[in-house]
């Protein structure tokens, strides 16, 4: 059984790892890395449209991006603040978490430092999006099951119904979170705290927080739904369950899968830390909504690992504890997550040029994996989507520059792809670019703006033959060549197509894509 008393917290160590975490990643931003990721791009473009949605996720990492963005500028190095401080966070309540599992220091900053060795978990916070917000909500959410295990007051389901709620605002994903606390709820004697009132009015208060969003859904036709549909369907690659816990581990860090298989083994078998059995079930829970679907990409798993991880670094400190024989364990345990950590280090944060990246990649056999069904180059997706935006709009901006004043005067750009339209709108104003429009996800929600249509340039692959059924003339005017990027944003054309058979806004419906 778990002692009644929780351990001192080792704050100069533990808030040491976490300082040093924040540091490590504004440090490489500050060396601006490879550049503005793909998605990147595409949240600033919904910054400047607040909404209580959009097409392909809820608005709270939208929302703090603009506050960001106000405070700090839209450079690369002020809107990664954010993620560098979330990813401190992690790492903090990776010492919280196994300082509720009655964690001594020696397993405090063991959980602080796997959850920093975690490459998943270093690229989520290595650029801005929902996925380095769903990390904290996941942590900070188990840890207050956690306290409510351990006998806090049960007040504190109204603060987890808070905290989830903020998750559902911030990414969807938050629902399987639920399901795996209701489901190690009933199956443990947690149970009996659902004949009061307080987990069901922490419910009604995580439902309250998200309502705005769902009647933005209803309003809007349900949006989500059919982009989600359409990406399992077409874009997502599908993982049969063993190649689907194999690219988990990956993400994971494969040499960290000790630590977290027996945190596993040691909440659902382990009789000292039996009240918080819950945790194991929830985990489980999770990993077989993730496998029904078929579809999950496996990183989709990532936030639910912190209380193992945590329960790992405590099983260690106790294995440790044993007696003089069993001392080996805890340095043995802290020198291997931290050489991990330097290992995996490169194929998480761009702290390597790309060519000695891929060098380096090749050297311990590892080669870019797929999770959506686009053919990769020699950098993975998660690298290759940072490189040749701001060459593209240069490019574009050539072509622009070369129309008569006239037509540049009517000129619109548009593309099929969310990424191109919101790296051109980035650096519209640098480059002097005319309005972009894109019939891709949110972009296409916006509308098409006041286009006429007499001057449309098209940055897409499109053939020119499709494109002049719905143009009077096209002349393909440039494109763009890249080493690095996907091999899809490669050779680009640009093309200058005149005269529109048909008004922008009656064909608009008919340009909807989202997935």
């Amino acid at each position: 059984m778990l002692s009644d008393r929780r351990p001192e917290l080792a704050r100069g160590w533990v808030f040491g790892l976490a300082a040093a975490n924040v540091a490590l990643h504004l440090g490489i931003n500050a060396a601006d890395g490879y550049g503005i990721f793909r998605d990147e791009y595409y949240y600033l473009a919904c910054a400047s449209r607040l909404a209580w949605g959009y097409v392909d996720h809820p608005p709270l990492s939208i929302v703090l991006l603009a506050i960001e963005r106000a405070v700090l500028g839209d450079s690369l190095f002020a809107i990664r603040v954010l993620p560098a401080v979330l990813a401190g966070a992690a790492t903090l309540l990776g010492g919280l978490l196994a300082r509720e599992l009655r964690g001594g220091a020696v397993a405090q900053v063991l959980a602080a430092l796997l959850l920093f060795a975690v490459p998943g978990y270093l690229g989520a916070f290595g650029y801005y999006s929902m996925n380095a917000i769903d990390v904290v909500v996941w942590a900070l959410a188990l840890l207050l099951v956690a306290r409510l295990a351990g006998g806090a007051d049960p007040r504190s389901w109204l603060l987890l119904g808070a905290v989830l709620g903020l998750g559902l605002l911030n990414k969807i994903g938050v629902l399987w979170l639920g399901a795996g606390i209701f489901a190690g709820v009933v199956l443990t004697p947690l149970r009996r705290q659902l004949a009061r009132p307080w987990p069901w009015l922490g419910a009604l208060i995580a439902g309250l927080i998200a309502l705005p969003y769902l009647r933005w859904q209803i309003a809007h036709g349900w949006p989500t739904a059919e982009f989600m549909r359409n990406a399992a369907a077409e874009k997502n690659v599908r993982f049969e369950p063993a190649a689907f816990l194999a690219q988990v581990a990956l993400e994971m860090n494969p040499a960290l899968a000790p630590f977290w298989l027996a945190g596993l083994a040691a909440l659902l078998l382990g009789r000292r830390l039996r009240p918080q059995r819950w945790a194991g079930w929830c985990w489980l829970t999770v990993l077989a909504i993730l496998l029904a679907s078929g579809s999950a990409k496996p990183y989709y798993a990532n936030a639910s690992f912190p209380l193992l991880l945590a329960a790992g670094a405590v099983a260690v400190e106790r294995l440790g504890s044993r007696g003089r024989a069993w001392r080996w364990v805890v340095p043995l345990a802290l020198t291997h997550s931290s050489i991990a950590l330097l290992v995996v280090l490169p194929f998480a944060l761009p702290v390597l040029p790309p060519a000695r990246f891929v060098a380096y990649s090749r050297a311990l056999g590892v080669v870019p994996r797929q999770q959506e069904r686009s053919a990769l180059g020699a950098l993975p997706q998660f690298f290759a989507d940072r490189f040749g935006w701001r060459e593209l709009a240069q490019e574009v901006a050539r072509v622009h520059h070369a129309l008569p004043e006239a037509e540049r005067r009517e000129a619109v750009i548009y593309t099929t792809n969310y990424g191109r339209a919101a790296a051109l709108e980035y650096y519209a104003r640098e480059f002097d670019l005319p309005p972009v429009i894109c019939g891709h996800n949110s972009y296409w929600s916006w509308g098409p703006g006041e286009a006429s249509g007499r001057i449309v340039l098209v940055v897409d692959d499109e053939p020119e033959e499709s494109l002049l059924q719905d143009f009077a003339e096209v002349a393909t005017a440039g494109g763009r060549r890249c080493t690095w990027c996907m091999p899809f944003e490669s050779d680009v054309p640009i093309r200058v197509c005149r005269g529109h058979r048909a008004p922008i806004r009656d064909v608009w419906p008919q340009v909807r894509r989202f997935i």
